[in-house]
């Protein structure tokens, strides 16, 4: 009796283990939807070892002013002081297998794109080509940053509020002690 009950949960078990895993699907080339975002997922132009991570339902951003109350764009750019003060570390540990990320040095790195205001209008992610972050987890940070995350933006006399978007990036490490390579293809 004790070895049928024995082998009984372990089916159970493994049933489950098995489950889990069809539910959490690796990021690889091609699409995927989370919670109503679709996102398209290829090999980098720039890394022969990254994905790029595009969500497709990102907004059209349209064109920056060429001058702003008779300034220069570039002018008011260059007065631009950008804050980003969202604690990405603090998602880390939601990540389903964040262990197996943290032991693996992986990391993400985000390119925003953000108006005037701050808010985040679109980001893309590159993260390691052979990853094991799986598509839900992507798909809840993106949500996650793109609901609570909003940049603190200061320039001159506030001229950059017309701005439709600026770039900033940000590399955030599952273990800080893993160099990020930066190689690119030729």
């Amino acid at each position: 009796m004790k070895i049928n009950l024995t082998s009984f949960l372990l089916s159970i078990f493994f049933i489950l283990i098995t489950a889990y895993g069809k539910c959490q699907n690796l990021v690889r080339p091609g699409f995927f939807t989370y919670n109503g975002a679709t996102f398209k997922a290829e090999l980098s132009t720039r890394n022969k070892d990254e994905l790029l991570i595009e969500p497709q339902n990102s907004p059209n951003l349209g064109e920056n002013p060429k001058k702003i109350e008779g300034l220069d764009t570039n002018e008011v750019l260059s007065t631009l002081e950008v804050q980003n003060l969202y604690d990405y570390n603090a998602l880390l540990p939601l990540f389903s297998n964040y262990a197996t990320l943290k032991k693996d040095g992986e990391y993400i790195r985000i390119i925003f794109s953000i108006n005037g205001d701050g808010v985040i209008n679109k980001m893309i992610f590159y993260i390691y080509g052979q990853t094991k972050i799986s598509q839900q987890d992507i798909g809840k940070f993106y949500q996650k940053i793109i609901v609570e995350n909003k940049f603190r933006l200061t320039s001159k006399d506030d001229k950059h509020r017309p701005l439709k978007y600026i770039f900033r990036t940000k590399t955030i490490k599952f273990n800080t002690n893993y160099h990020v390579s930066r190689t690119r293809n030729n």
